[in-house]
């Protein structure tokens, strides 16, 4: 129906989308992946990951199956993986910045404050 014309049009901009990047990158998405003996290029880990891309699995799952084929982009994908998915961290900052700057304590120092707050947020546990 409806759904899966939308459906299959996402997923037909997401392949174009793709494609134009590995060409910007050097890469031929249709290419051999080379093999696993030898050091690939940062191209032939591109190629690599896009033909396995179709496995089943989540993004943390693929990237702890293939780290080892894929290093290079392994690494990136670790350093993605670092980052919150969330605001909640910073929110929380912010709402225990309020709880330690109360109206009594208005005379800590902004260095005071910032020490008050990287200790509580440490030694919460």
């Amino acid at each position: 129906g409806l759904t899966s014309a939308a459906s299959q049009s996402t997923s037909s901009k997401s392949s174009i989308m793709l494609k134009k990047f590995l060409t910007k990158c050097g890469v031929n998405s249709t290419a051999d992946a080379g093999g696993q003996c030898r050091a690939l290029t940062i191209q032939q880990e591109l190629a690599r990951m896009v033909s396995l891309s179709k496995e089943d699995g989540g993004f943390s799952t693929f990237w702890q199956k293939h780290e080892t084929t894929m290093p290079m982009l392994a690494v990136q994908a670790k350093k993605l993986l670092a980052i919150s998915a969330t605001s909640v961290p910073s929110e929380s900052a912010f709402s225990a910045s309020n709880y330690v700057l109360r109206k009594n304590r208005l005379s800590l120092t902004s260095k005071n404050l910032k020490c008050c707050m990287f200790l509580k947020d440490k030694l919460d546990f």
